[in-house]
C-alpha cells in the first residue's frame, strides 16, 4: 500500500482551496513533511499516517481513500 498522491492533492484542492499548508496545519504536522509526500520526495511515515488517520476519523472521511495498491 502506498499513499495515492493524486487523491491527496484532489482532497486538498476540494477541502482546503489547494493550500497544502492549511491541510498540514489541520493534520498538526510540518508543512514541509506534507510537501515532501505530495512531491514524492519522501514516503509517508508513521506520524503522517497517524495524523491523517485521526483527521479522517474526526472529520468523517474515509482513510482508505488516500491509498492505492501498488504493484511492485
Amino acid at each position: 500500500m502506498k499513499i495515492n498522491v493524486k487523491a491527496l492533492n484532489d482532497f486538498i484542492e476540494a477541502n482546503f482551496s489547494g493550500d497544502y499548508k492549511k491541510f498540514a496545519e489541520a493534520l498538526k504536522i510540518n508543512s514541509v513533511t506534507l510537501w515532501r509526500v505530495l512531491n514524492n520526495k519522501s514516503n509517508a511515515g508513521e506520524k503522517f499516517l497517524t495524523s491523517l488517520m485521526l483527521y479522517c476519523k474526526m472529520n468523517g472521511h474515509e482513510f482508505e481513500y488516500f491509498f492505492t495498491n501498488s504493484v511492485a
